[in-house]
Parts: structure tokens; sequence; C-alpha cells
């Protein structure tokens, strides 16, 4: 069965701790490459508590067999408790940037 691409949208309380994950993602071939989309306003229940936070908003891709070793990874050096961490299979993909993510995630698209 061929792997396919996820994109993945993760949450961080700012700027430094989201490029540092991205950094550690990408030395660990994880991700393909990562944006920082910026603030968001953000509002959710937390501990029974309806709570608004600015916070930042990364985009990033991974294989869907790196799914255990990413989100282990994001949560290891991640600020949050809970951190948001959401994978969305890509139905299309350019088979130019095809062939570059699967080069710059570990190799052929098994």
């Amino acid at each position: 069965m061929k792997d396919v691409i996820l994109q993945c949208f993760i949450t961080y309380p700012d700027k430094k701790s989201a490029e540092k994950t991205i950094d550690i993602l990408l030395r660990k071939n994880l991700i393909a490459c990562g944006q920082i989309a910026g603030t968001i306003k953000s509002k959710y229940r937390w501990e029974k508590n309806i709570e608004t936070a600015k916070e930042i908003l990364v985009i990033v891709k991974t294989r869907k067999s790196l799914w255990k070793n990413f989100t282990k990874t994001i949560k290891e050096n991640h600020p949050y408790k809970v951190p948001e961490i959401i994978g969305i299979k890509s139905e299309k993909v350019d088979n130019d940037y095809l062939k570059w993510f699967f080069e710059n995630t570990g190799g052929e698209n098994v």
C-alpha cells in the first residue's frame, strides 16, 4: 500500500516553541516542511471553563506511516499538556511536489 501525505495543524502559545518543534521534526525527517501561519484567536473549553487565547497556527506535512513518531516528538517538545495535533489526508497532490515530499521524509513512497 502506498503511503499518503497528511496535512497537519498544530497550535502553539508562541512563535519560539513553534519554530523549535518544526526544526526538531525537520531534523528527524518527520516532516518535509512547515509553515507558521501566524497568530490566531482560539476559543476552547479547558477544565470546565471557556477560555480565549492568542495562539500560533502551524501547518506541517508528514507521512501517515510516520504518524506515531511524529505525534510522540511533538508531545515531547510541546508546552501544552494536551496539544492540538490534527492530520488530514491529502487527496490530490502535484507529482513533482509528491516526489520532493517523499525524498525529504525518508525516501520512496512505499
